[in-house]
């Protein structure tokens, strides 16, 4: 499966946000110059974000999370957390032990999460991911509905 690249940004006349596809070998930097020009900030998706994402796609559709990979890297954390996703396989009850850690985690300890890997269990299963630095990842068939969701979620978050 080919993946589309997108960015977030809000628009800063409306606070719409909106995922402007990118080609992931283009000037990055240009690219977000260009559409800061044209009126629109970038989305930064805190862990507070990502954690409401995340519970979203869990409780909406059918979605496992594969990976959480955070900016400090930590082995005894990221086992802790791989164990818990395990966990979440064949019981989602363990989301909210995972929400808690996580929460616990970017409020007490400042450790913030760099990038979530989700897999799509309807259709053909896609797989996406949401950075830190609002870029996301989808197969190319499912990026306009899944990055229109995503869109929506941050924008019922961001003021």
């Amino acid at each position: 499966m080919t993946n589309t690249f997108g960015k977030l940004f809000r628009n800063l006349s409306t606070n719409k946000i909106n995922c402007f596809k990118y080609n992931e070998n283009q000037n990055y930097y240009g690219f977000v110059q260009e559409v800061l020009k044209q009126g629109y900030n970038q989305c930064i998706v805190t862990s507070d974000l990502m954690i409401k994402i995340m519970e979203h796609f869990l409780l909406n559709y059918k979605v496992k999370i594969l990976s959480i990979e955070f900016m400090n890297e930590d082995d005894e954390l990221n086992q802790e957390i791989d164990s818990i996703l395990e966990l979440m396989k064949e019981n989602a009850v363990y989301w909210e032990i995972l929400k808690s850690k996580l929460s616990f985690l970017s409020e007490n300890d400042s450790i913030e999460m760099k990038k979530v890997e989700f897999k799509y269990l309807d259709g053909v299963g896609s797989l996406f991911s949401v950075r830190v630095n609002g870029i996301i990842v989808v197969s190319k068939h499912d990026f306009d509905k899944i990055s229109g969701i995503i869109a929506k979620q941050i924008e019922g978050c961001v003021k």
